[in-house]
């Protein structure tokens, strides 16, 4: 490209990173179609599930998933958006893009409210939600 000028300094191979998100999403598919454990929410690295996972899966190693949190409440309006609160009562807001900070567990509830009707999972406390979370690393 005409003009272009890499001043990084950081090596990088787009290729790689192509790999690791492909790999990832093929390693969670396996997550979201368990018998019985519906999957309320899953992004490249990570899977809510109804159910906790048996635990063989879940161990703080390489290549393993890691329980990140129990949830008692929470809204998932779309990738990369949602509010969860979890066992220990703690409001945690992810939302790419925008500042976490300034938004709370009803703003990101009425994005998904259109005339009064809710589009997407509202979860409640029928069950213990648990989220999980792969860690992986190919070097």
């Amino acid at each position: 490209m005409k003009g272009f000028n890499k001043n990084r300094g950081v090596p990088s191979a787009v290729q790689i990173s192509a790999f690791i998100s492909a790999y990832a999403k093929i390693f969670i598919n396996e997550f979201k179609n368990i018998e019985n454990n519906e999957c309320i929410y899953s992004d490249t690295d990570s899977v809510v599930l109804t159910h906790k996972l048996q635990d063989h899966f879940v161990s703080n190693e390489i290549g393993k998933m890691k329980l990140e949190h129990k949830i008692k409440d929470g809204v998932f309006s779309r990738k990369k958006l949602y509010a969860i609160i979890n066992d220990k009562d703690k409001l945690i807001i992810k939302a790419s893009g925008a500042d976490n900070n300034k938004l709370t567990f009803d703003d990101i509830l009425n994005l998904l409210r259109r005339g009064g009707y809710l589009f997407i999972f509202l979860i409640k406390v029928f069950f213990c939600k648990i989220f999980f979370k792969f860690f992986f690393n190919f070097i």
